[in-house]
Formats: structure tokens, C-alpha cells, sequence
């Protein structure tokens, strides 16, 4: 997860905090990013869902497969442009919806259920079994602007293996594989941060990936 100080905000990374149906959500600024965290209110000690949201444009599925046993994993997605910091509010049904930093992308939380409800800006599945073997449990598809998924890996987190690769995909459909040592740089204490701000981006995309639609 990401160093992104070099991105500017209008809005600042307030502290906020709320929990509603079976779900914890907050606010807070880290190390280096914004984040928004939703956790189960009652995880207790088995198998649970939760996400985490930065303003670098990553939601990152985190799954724990026995609670403080170091058996997890991850499935790692971003969107693009990244326009404002993560948030949340409740909606007048009940359910909690998550503003990713790209605008028009949001994840909706059941009112009651540990489950997400939908996406809007595309289309999100899920699994509600968490599982090694589902990577990871959610689907993401149909989305309204350029974003990528990184994948999903067992103990770890799938954008600081620099074997590994992601695909992006533009509004249309269209696809194109990156290696992550082109979009990702590594610390030396195993974490990683995505390499490029939006126009940064833009421009490594219009040579690494001339058929993608950049929408911004």
C-alpha cells in the first residue's frame, strides 16, 4: 500500500467514524495515505471480509481465514483519476455507501448483513464464503472508468510481489498486462506504492498500452 504524498486533495483526511448494521467504518490519515477502513463489528475470532480504501485509489479485499493465526490474504483493485479523499455516508435504505477517489465509484455495504450490496459506477460479486480458494471472494466488472486489478495472493499483498502482474482495463473492455515492477516500486521492508500520478500514469499508458481509452 501506497506512498502517495505527492497527491493534493481539496478535502482534508478528517477523522470519522461510524458503525452501522453488522460493519465498522473510519477515517483516518496513516503514515503516508488516507484511509478508510470497513471491518466486521463482531469478527471475533473466525473467518471474516473486510476492505480498505486509500486515496492513492486502491480498495484492497482483505480476508481472514483464521483470526490471528496469520492465515490471510488479499485482492487489490484501483481506480482512476484519483479526484478526492475515500469517504462514507448512510443512505436513506439503510446501507452504508464507501466514495472511493475516483469519482463516480462507490461499494454499498449491507444494511444488516456482512456482505457488500453493490457498486455504483460498475458491477461488483461476491462470495460470501471466505475461503483460500475464491481469490479473495469479490468480482469486480463493467466499470465506468479505467481501473486495475491487481489480483489476489494468500498471505501477502499482491502489488508488493514484483514478479507478479496486473491488468489494466479502460471503459470499454479492453485489457492490457503489466508486469508489477512497471507500476509499482518496492521498500525494502516488503511493502510497495504505485508509481505514478494521474498524468504520469496517463502517459506510461498511451506507450506501454496504446489501446486503451484513458478517460481523463
Amino acid at each position: 500500500m501506497g506512498i502517495f504524498s505527492f497527491f493534493l486533495f481539496s478535502m482534508a483526511c478528517t477523522d470519522l467514524y461510524q458503525k452501522s448494521g453488522a460493519f465498522e467504518f473510519q477515517r483516518f490519515q496513516g503514515d503516508i495515505n488516507c484511509q478508510v477502513l470497513a471491518s466486521p463489528a463482531d469478527a471475533g475470532t473466525d473467518y471474516f471480509r473486510s476492505a480498505v480504501f486509500t486515496d492513492e485509489g486502491m480498495f484492497m479485499v482483505f480476508n481472514s481465514y483464521e483470526y490471528n493465526k496469520g492465515t490471510d490474504g488479499a485482492r487489490v483493485f484501483y481506480f482512476f483519476p484519483r479526484t478526492r479523499m475515500p469517504g462514507f455516508e448512510k443512505q436513506p435504505n439503510g446501507e452504508m455507501l464507501v466514495q472511493t477517489s475516483a469519482s463516480g465509484i462507490s461499494i454499498t455495504y449491507d444494511k444488516s448483513e456482512r456482505r457488500f450490496a453493490g457498486m455504483l459506477g460498475g458491477t461488483l460479486t461476491e462470495d460470501p464464503k471466505v475461503h483460500p480458494g475464491n481469490n479473495g471472494g469479490v468480482e469486480i466488472r463493467d466499470v465506468k472508468t479505467l481501473w486495475l486489478d491487481v489480483g489476489f495472493k494468500f498471505k501477502g499483498d499482491p502489488s508488493a510481489d514484483a514478479s507478479r502482474s496486473s491488468i489494466f482495463t479502460d471503459v470499454t473492455g479492453q485489457r492490457c498486462e503489466v508486469s508489477n515492477k512497471e507500476i509499482f516500486s518496492f521498500t525494502s521492508d516488503g511493502d510497495s506504492f504505485f508509481k505514478f500520478t494521474d498524468s504520469e500514469l496517463k502517459a506510461f499508458l498511451k506507450n506501454r498500452c496504446p489501446a486503451l481509452h484513458v478517460n481523463f
